[in-house]
């Protein structure tokens, strides 16, 4: 059974999906992607997530779609957070209806950037700008949206 995989045409997600396709010898074959674009699914639109979803019965969905103009984020930061944050809240939501996990993506832009060495999970998140916070508020989105998240 395949894994849905959002945002299947920007730059993570085509890399991700690519791994099945090539036939990735590090790649483990038990594990298809059905990748989702945009045009296949807008994930901040909670009537077609519940559509999606429902027909694909994927075995789980990995969300790589973001907002991720960094700098258009300062002068746009509700676009910003419409696809960061409520999108994820949407598919936190049909997943957890779904009893399917939710694999969601994030980034380093949750943090302040000045640690020396690599940040963990465990670090407090500071952002220091739109898209870092709209990030930030995706991953609270999903942690609070459903227990089968990672």
């Amino acid at each position: 059974m395949a894994w849905a995989v959002t945002g299947a045409n920007g730059q993570l997600g085509t890399a991700l999906c690519s791994l099945a396709s090539t036939g990735d010898s590090s790649a483990d074959p038990a594990i298809s992607f059905h990748p989702l674009t945009h045009q296949d699914l807008d994930i901040t639109k909670l009537p077609q997530v519940e559509r999606v979803l429902t027909q694909l019965r994927p075995e789980g969905v990995i969300n790589t779609a973001a907002y991720n103009f960094v700098d258009k984020a300062e002068e746009a930061p509700l676009d910003a957070l419409e696809l960061n944050s409520g999108g994820p809240m949407i598919l936190a939501s049909v997943c957890k209806t779904l009893r399917i996990p939710l694999l969601h993506v994030s980034t380093d832009f949750v943090f302040a950037g000045d640690k020396q060495s690599p940040y963990t999970e465990e670090d407090t998140p500071a952002p220091l700008g739109a898209y870092g916070r709209s990030k930030l508020s995706g991953e609270k989105a999903v942690r609070d949206g459903i227990p089968q998240h990672f």
